[in-house]
């Protein structure tokens, strides 16, 4: 977890070289980082160390951004993560939850591929067509 600060600044610098919306921009950088803290923290959970390959990709086409985390530690299914349920009160929430439920708030489509070997979660955010609204 110590080079997080590093991944995010990459996401971060790789968005803001392809001229994307401010909005968009944070949304992925919190997502992005929620995600992240959630690999280390469950599927690198046994090991003191492990990797995440980071990559982005802009899709003119459909007028989204796509950004994919792959690693390869224990297998972790962030879709099949039960939703907190955010109108108890605080003393009757279970613990964590809360990113990955942040995280598919801010983004239009959440994926996530376990081939065997490893875990791939694409973030996927629609960009405003020039002139319109990001949504």
């Amino acid at each position: 977890m110590e080079n997080l600060p590093k991944a995010i600044s990459f996401i971060k610098g790789e968005l803001e070289a392809l001229s994307m919306p401010s909005e968009a921009v944070h949304a992925l950088e919190l997502s992005c980082e929620e995600i992240i803290v959630n690999v280390f923290n469950y599927a690198y959970k046994d090991t003191a160390m492990g990797e995440i390959e980071l990559g982005v990709e802009v899709n003119p086409a459909n007028d989204e951004i796509r950004v994919r985390l792959k690693d390869w530690g224990r297998k972790f299914d962030i879709l099949s993560h039960p939703e907190p349920d955010v109108a108890a009160p605080l003393e009757q929430r279970g613990k964590g939850g809360l990113g990955i439920f942040l995280a598919k708030q801010l983004m239009n489509e959440i994926l996530y591929d376990h081939d065997g070997t490893s875990n791939t979660v694409t973030l996927v955010k629609h960009i405003a067509k020039q002139g319109g609204t990001e949504s």
